[in-house]
């Protein structure tokens, strides 16, 4: 009865590991990769996630946002570091 014991609170211990990695990789925050520029002159950085018929649909730092396309002078175009991170790998030489 010991060994069974020990054996389930074993899984228990390893399934919360499994989820407290999972919590901390998604509660880093993302790198954000595109300034909308308003017409007001507002600068809001944000990652394009979905296009509507009258408006842009943003994740921002402070969560997701819908921005109305009239408001909106231009979009800036954003390197994120993952991107870059994904170039130079992709160029990189392979390992014998």
């Amino acid at each position: 009865m010991t060994g069974s014991i020990h054996a389930k609170t074993s899984r228990v211990l390893h399934f919360a590991g499994y989820i407290a990695t999972l919590t901390m990789l998604t509660s880093v925050p993302r790198v954000l990769a595109d300034i909308f520029v308003t017409k007001a002159g507002d600068e809001i950085e944000g990652e394009l996630i979905e296009t509507l018929d009258k408006a842009f649909r943003l994740r921002t730092r402070l969560g997701i946002v819908d921005l109305e396309k009239q408001r909106v002078e231009k979009i800036v175009p954003k390197e994120s570091p993952w991107a870059r991170y994904d170039a130079r790998r992709k160029n990189a030489p392979t390992p014998p």
